[in-house]
């Protein structure tokens, strides 16, 4: 028999698999205070949040084009000083440039609902450039948002998870803010007006998941706030360890596996000298 056990099956299927050891701790192992699975976490992605107008080209944006930097593109976002000031979450933000002028932009109606007054500010303006403009924001951890059994069995009579997910408040605020703050600076950038408009009266329905699936076995000091503990061991269970995003207290607005490796060879350099120890 093994000496040490690790889960490391994504951020879903690490809880999921907890959640059915169920035959000895009803409630799933390391879920003394019914923390395990929650505080589920993605990054939400906005690929078409807004539409930005130009009065006037703004300048060479080949920076921003993906088919002229096949190493990447850049993005945007903003200082901790004015991300405090704001009360923002993490947020990265890609302009993609098109090009040619668009009858149905230039001329469209007032589809903004709550940025009319800004708009209105800086002008409409006959723009003959715009740009799409790309989010990707992080979400704050909340407890309701968790992975849960399902009465439904998977093909080994095992049931399946299921996830309850609603987007926050802060997040929905950063998203909305993070436009507004932007469309201001890019207006004092530009050569002439810009404006902001939202494909959208709520931006958030154009988002989708990037599937960065993480917080159901969330790192904390206590059982009472967590699942593991600063070395990824299971609070209260000497050899089971859990590996992945599924540790993340929270997320951050970045792709997530350059973290979750570090944390893996992290997680191997604490376990090497138990497994000498135990002769394995």
């Amino acid at each position: 028999k093994a000496k040490v056990f690790i889960i490391a099956t994504g951020g879903i299927e690490n809880a999921r698999l907890l959640l059915l050891s169920n035959k000895i701790q009803k409630n799933g192992i390391g879920n003394s205070y019914d923390q395990l699975g929650r505080y589920f976490m993605d990054h939400p992605h906005y690929p078409r949040a807004a539409n930005v107008v130009f009065s006037n080209t703004p300048g060479n944006l080949d920076k921003y084009d993906r088919s002229k930097n096949k190493k990447g593109v850049a993005a945007l976002g903003f200082t901790d000083k004015m991300q405090q000031k704001n009360h923002l979450l993490n947020t990265a933000m890609q302009i993609i440039p098109k090009a040619g002028n668009s009858y149905e932009l230039l001329n469209a109606g007032g589809a903004i609902g709550f940025f009319d007054a800004l708009r209105t500010g800086q002008g409409r303006g006959d723009g003959p450039f715009f740009v799409e403009l790309q989010m990707i924001s992080e979400l704050n951890p909340d407890p309701n948002n968790r992975i849960f059994l399902d009465n439904e069995v998977d093909r080994f009579g095992l049931q399946k998870a299921r996830l309850r997910l609603k987007l926050t408040k802060q997040h929905l605020y950063t998203i909305t803010k993070s436009i507004e703050l932007f469309s201001v600076e890019l207006a004092k950038l530009s050569n002439g007006r810009t404006r902001i408009e939202f494909l959208e009266d709520d931006p958030t329905k154009n988002y989708f998941p990037a599937n960065h699936h993480s917080g159901t076995t969330r790192m904390s000091d206590s059982p009472k706030t967590g699942v593991v503990d600063a070395q990824c061991k299971v609070h209260g269970i000497s050899n089971l360890f859990v590996a992945g995003s599924s540790v993340f207290p929270t997320i951050g607005f970045a792709n997530p596996t350059f973290t979750i490796v570090a944390l893996a060879l992290r997680l191997s350099d604490h376990i090497r000298p138990i497994l000498k120890r135990s002769k394995l």
